[in-house]
């Protein structure tokens, strides 16, 4: 796998690894040092498929490689393991350095629809709490999941950011009331 040059063969050869590997990480767990960040994000995705929970030590070690693809790999491998020590692996990539792993995080949460996850998720489109200083497209990811989930506890949050005005206009930028309203077909309820 780490030789192999054509992505066509590589993508066939994580799938028959996949099915030897069934059972037991072991094998696997040397090569998250390797320096190649694709070989390292490769063997990531082989162990969310093997399902192994003793890979989650070695999984907390790879959350802070120096590549931002190993780190949304690797988030979005925890969602496989839907354990509470997996999901305390991805609330604490939300405070990644890059978007595109906090995105990932956000969509994991999303994904395991645990009270914790609605939680944050809430906070998020509030911006309240930690995420007072959100990124703009992290913030309208936190919206679209909770529309996506279909919790009715955000309709009140949709309703703030779409109608809130100041004096010289909406409190909220367009990106953002678009994807609250977008988020409200979410919900099924008469309100929404």
């Amino acid at each position: 796998l780490a030789e192999e040059e054509s992505r066509t063969h590589r993508a066939r050869l994580i799938m028959l690894l996949k099915e030897m590997g069934k059972g037991s990480s072991v094998p696997f767990m040397s090569r998250l040092d390797d320096p190649r960040w694709y070989l390292v994000r490769n063997v990531v995705g082989i162990l969310g498929d093997i399902g192994d929970a003793a890979a989650l030590p070695q999984l907390r070690k790879v959350a802070s490689h120096h590549d931002p693809r190993v780190r949304r790999e690797v988030v979005r491998t925890l969602t496989r393991f839907a354990s509470p020590d997996a999901e305390e692996m991805i609330i604490e990539a939300l405070a990644d350095e890059d978007r595109g792993v906090q995105i990932t995080a956000v969509n994991s949460l999303a994904t395991l629809k645990g009270e914790r996850a609605l939680t944050l998720l809430l906070d998020m489109a509030r911006k309240s709490g930690d995420f007072q200083t959100l990124p703009v497209e992290v913030r309208q990811e936190a919206l679209l999941s909770l529309g996506k989930i279909g919790a009715a506890a955000a309709f009140s949050v949709f309703s703030q950011i779409i109608s809130r005005k100041g004096f010289l206009g909406h409190v909220e930028p367009t990106e953002i009331r678009a994807a609250a309203a977008k988020a409200l077909g979410g919900i099924k309820t008469p309100e929404a």
